[in-house]
């Protein structure tokens, strides 16, 4: 997909109506956002210019397309920057780094740092897309 901004990235991935099953991999650069299907582990490609994006996710194909209500974020003034993303509809999350907020954090470490937040998904009976560094 070529990039897009803020206001049209959720109508843009509505459209194309993802499906269960699908990662959907969303990356920020500036103001400008891109986002492509994908699979659980596969690789995303990167563009060939620009470097690293200032943040990255990714949603699952499950997510509740006509109940964005049900997409909760939330994060810990401790780890600020560092958020779970949250479907409420098949009990799943996505940690998410913000790099705009701190472009000197390194994601591996921020996973590790903020690894309260996992154990408070948990707890709340989600369950993490895929397993971070620590096993969670």
């Amino acid at each position: 997909m070529g990039s897009v901004k803020r206001a049209e990235l959720l109508d843009d991935i509505v459209a194309a109506r993802p499906e269960a099953g699908e990662l959907i991999y969303i990356e920020r650069r500036g103001e400008d956002y891109r986002w492509t299907r994908t699979n659980p582990g596969d690789t995303v490609d990167m563009p060939e210019t620009g470097g690293f994006p200032d943040a990255w996710m990714y949603y699952s194909g499950r997510w509740p397309i006509d109940e964005p209500e049900k997409l909760p974020a939330f994060t810990a003034p401790p780890h600020t920057g560092v958020r779970v993303e949250a479907c409420q509809s098949c009990k799943t999350y996505v940690k998410s780094v913000d790099l705009t907020v701190d472009a000197r954090r390194v994601p591996e470490i921020d996973e590790l740092v903020a690894l309260s937040l996992d154990l408070w998904a948990v707890e709340q009976g989600y369950e993490r897309l895929e397993p971070g560094l620590a096993g969670l």
